[in-house]
């Protein structure tokens, strides 16, 4: 009977053996299989992802962009925001090293104190870092062995090298991670660059705005003079005299030389008259602005409107001859041996400063200041 019992059982428990090593074996080809597959497909585009990232800041670096720059950035915006920072000034090759210091100082502000390699960190992100450890080893002891269930198969397939060094375990890891990325803490970034230098046509539109001021300037100036001269029947200046010598002394009290005129004297109302329609009477553009500029800060606050908001459009202005080097000379401090113009938020701030009188930037406003302890 116990040999009836026994009857058959050997062939029966090694036809199980093999189908468990066989469903253990197929389950682990499986395995590789999808691996090989859809892991290589990640690896590869996340290797692309880095591969750009390394792209992104070779270029930047090229263009003088500190690391700290370049960090400051990816912490805020990850890769997309070194993708921006690289488009915007990829598209600005008029953009020299001095141009973009306000953009990198801002951008340096930007980065921790913790020094930060932006591809290791992306790297790390999409997957491409092996792990470089086993995974638990599940035998479940011989029992398991005895009936064909070892996983050794499946473990092999995940613990072993695949692609690049990384291990079945890593390709798997790598696959979750597909479409990944480093987005950072999701601030926003000011990238502060200066505006795109003007075309030629355009050049000569900011050129006739400025020569058109000067025209209208130069004809309001001449009325005021001739205003300021009229008197009442009693001989004195009239109403219309006064409010003209008060508008003489506000608008053009003071010239960019710093010279004062008194419109109350005669003899000064006279020469300026002769000066003013000596430039209305020429034919000379670029001399009637030359001239004028001389006089009128007026025109330097329009010019330096334009030159902020359309760069180039005054400092690299072929069709304004000359005037374009007395803006320049007039801000820089060397235009009749006068100081550099300071520049200053407030009224308060300027008179904070205690400065001898002269040409300010107060609030982006050019204006003269009067130190009366001069």
């Amino acid at each position: 009977m116990g040999a009836g019992f026994w009857a058959g059982f050997g062939e029966e428990f090694s036809d199980t053996v093999q189908a468990n090593r066989k469903r253990v074996e197929k389950t682990a080809e499986d395995r590789k299989q999808y691996l090989n597959t859809y892991g290589a497909r990640a690896i590869s585009d996340a290797r692309k992802d880095v591969s750009q990232l390394k792209g992104y800041i070779s270029y930047l670096s090229s263009r003088g962009i500190s690391s700290k720059a370049i960090q400051g950035v990816f912490e805020r915006q990850g890769v997309t925001g070194l993708k921006t920072f690289y488009s915007r000034i990829e598209d600005r090759d008029d953009l020299t090293s001095e141009d973009l210091q306000e953009t990198i100082r801002i951008a340096e502000n930007y980065a921790s104190n913790t020094s930060m390699d932006p591809v290791q960190v992306l790297t790390e992100a999409v997957g491409l870092v092996p792990s470089g450890q086993k995974g638990e080893q599940r035998e479940g002891g011989i029992i398991r062995s005895i009936l064909g269930l070892s996983t050794q198969s499946l473990s092999n397939v995940m613990n072993e090298p695949m692609i690049g060094g990384l291990t079945g375990r890593d390709v798997y890891a790598a696959i979750g991670k597909s479409g990944a990325g480093y987005e950072g803490t999701g601030q926003a970034v000011n990238y502060n660059l200066p505006v795109k230098a003007l075309d030629y046509t355009q050049v000569k539109d900011v050129a006739k705005t400025l020569y058109d001021q000067a025209d209208r300037r130069i004809e309001d100036f001449r009325t005021l003079l001739v205003e300021s001269q009229d008197v009442d029947s009693s001989a004195a200046p009239s109403e219309l005299a006064i409010q003209a010598r008060k508008r003489l002394k506000e608008q053009y009290g003071t010239s960019t030389t710093g010279e004062t005129y008194d419109y109350t004297n005669p003899e000064v109302v006279m020469e300026r008259r002769l000066f003013a329609d000596g430039l209305e009477q020429s034919q000379d553009k670029n001399r009637i602005l030359q001239g004028w500029s001389l006089f009128d800060a007026a025109i330097f606050r329009t010019a330096l409107d334009e030159e902020t908001n359309r760069r180039g459009s005054i400092t690299s202005s072929s069709p304004l001859g000359q005037f374009r080097n007395i803006y320049k000379n007039f801000f820089n401090g060397t235009y009749q041996n006068q100081s550099p113009v300071k520049k200053f938020d407030t009224n308060e701030d300027l008179e904070a400063a205690d400065l001898p009188s002269g040409w300010y930037l107060v609030g982006g406003i050019l204006k003269y200041a009067v130190n009366v302890s001069d």
